[in-house]
């Protein structure tokens, strides 16, 4: 998209962006709380701006390419953490595939 047409895109639907005021902690709760959607398999937490986000499949693998890795075939026990994400930043950064650390 050209600079013009950005700039109707924004004057037209608004430009919002959750503004970054990290470092944030993973809450365990939220991090292990059901997932909403019928075709999530995993939740991404950003420390940047607190969101934690479901995602499917598809963006399993845009995550896992920003990482660097393949895609796991298994999320069971695990999350993603970003430093920035699609909410607060134009892309993720800082992506890493972590497990879901014991509630002891």
């Amino acid at each position: 998209m050209n600079k013009t047409g950005a700039n109707v895109k924004n004057n037209f639907f608004g430009k919002v962006k959750h503004k970054q005021n990290g470092p944030h902690e993973i809450n365990l709760q939220l991090l292990l709380a059901p997932f909403e959607g019928d075709e999530t398999n995993a939740r991404y937490f950003c420390t940047g701006c607190g969101n934690y986000v479901e995602i499917n499949d598809y963006g399993l693998g845009i995550l896992a390419k920003a990482a660097k890795i393949s895609k796991p075939s298994d999320m069971k026990g695990k999350y993603i953490e970003t430093t920035k994400c699609g909410i607060c930043n134009s892309g993720h950064e800082g992506v890493k595939f972590k497990d879901i650390p014991s509630s002891n």
